[in-house]
């Protein structure tokens, strides 16, 4: 046994990593059990050298949000492409997972995830993923319920402000673009593209969709709480897709309220950005993961194109001793 101390700024780790993640006591210790990391991600024990070899992707969507492929589909794609680790994130639904059964997965190893949508009072959205060693509660899922129920209530605020500016949209239009629970701003775009409202998908997004046209309203869930809900659910929460501007802007505060991490490895980055973004993480000693945001709405982006090798995310990984090639 190992004791880190919380500090508000992620989790202090060792370099073995954890299995078992617990909330701070009152003395502000944050009590951990630390595993040796999975023997087939070691190319060498002396040095704990992680192969690069093993392919991770820890960032994917299904239909079951806004995804294009339904959930079985997305796991043979991630099979034929070579991925070692993958993490299925759709927002704020784990409906892909009760599709998955053990003997659906093959060699691929699969971390439990989601991906939370939370408000920032500018009425930005940012997201918070999340990573469960231990899968998912029935707490956590009635949340969930919650969390959707609200989704469809700010869709239809949304769709009566832009149904009294003049525009020919309904709610029944919007849900038609779902294949899931979940209704989000991506199913309204496309919906006024199929109604001729937006000349296109991005035309939708600036005219109408997007944060800043102040149609939709923030989601009520803020950083702090979804980073709170995943540490009481024993998860690990990891940051989306931050950008400088965020970084600048927000990182504190999400790291005093226990942020566990951020995606430094992301599809949109280069080598500055990724540099940058590696530095954020280490200056505020927090976990580093990453993976593609994959939809699959593009056919020319196939599931694979992009992958995070293991030894980038060592310390990421090693909460999660099941998540190696088998």
């Amino acid at each position: 046994m190992v004791l880190g101390v919380w500090t508000g700024r992620g989790v202090e780790i060792g370099s073995e990593g954890l299995s078992d993640i617990r909330p701070p006591n009152r003395s502000g210790v944050l009590r951990q059990t630390l595993p040796r990391p999975p023997a087939a991600l070691v190319a060498n024990a002396r040095t704990r050298r992680y192969d690069c070899r093993v392919r991770c992707d820890l960032h994917i969507h299904t239909h079951r949000s806004d995804g294009a492929h339904p959930t079985l589909e997305v796991l043979n794609r991630a099979r034929r492409a070579g991925l070692d680790v993958i993490s299925i994130t759709d927002h704020d639904t784990i409906d892909a997972y009760d599709e998955i059964e053990p003997d659906t997965l093959g060699p691929v190893a699969l971390i439990h995830g989601i991906e939370l949508t939370t408000g920032l009072p500018s009425g930005e959205e940012l997201h918070i993923l999340g990573y469960f060693p231990r899968g998912f509660t029935e707490r956590f899922r009635q949340f969930l319920e919650k969390a959707q129920s609200e989704r469809r209530e700010r869709m239809r605020i949304g769709v009566g402000r832009l149904a009294a500016l003049g525009h020919a949209i309904s709610m029944d239009d919007v849900l038609a673009q779902c294949k899931g629970r979940v209704i989000n701003r991506s199913h309204l775009a496309q919906a006024l593209v199929d109604r001729k409202i937006a000349a296109s998908y991005p035309d939708a997004f600036r005219r109408f969709v997007g944060f800043q046209c102040h149609i939709i309203p923030p989601p009520e869930l803020p950083p702090a709480r979804a980073i709170e809900l995943i540490r009481c659910e024993r998860g690990l929460s990891i940051w989306a897709h931050p950008t400088p501007v965020q970084i600048e802007r927000w990182l504190a505060q999400l790291a005093r309220a226990g942020l566990n991490g951020m995606e430094v490895y992301i599809r949109r980055s280069n080598e500055t950005l990724q540099a940058q973004l590696e530095q954020s993480a280490a200056d505020s000693k927090l976990l580093r993961a990453g993976g593609s945001d994959w939809h699959g709405h593009d056919p020319h982006d196939p599931l694979g194109s992009y992958s995070v090798p293991a030894e980038r995310i060592r310390q990421f990984l090693s909460f999660f001793p099941h998540a190696s090639r088998q």
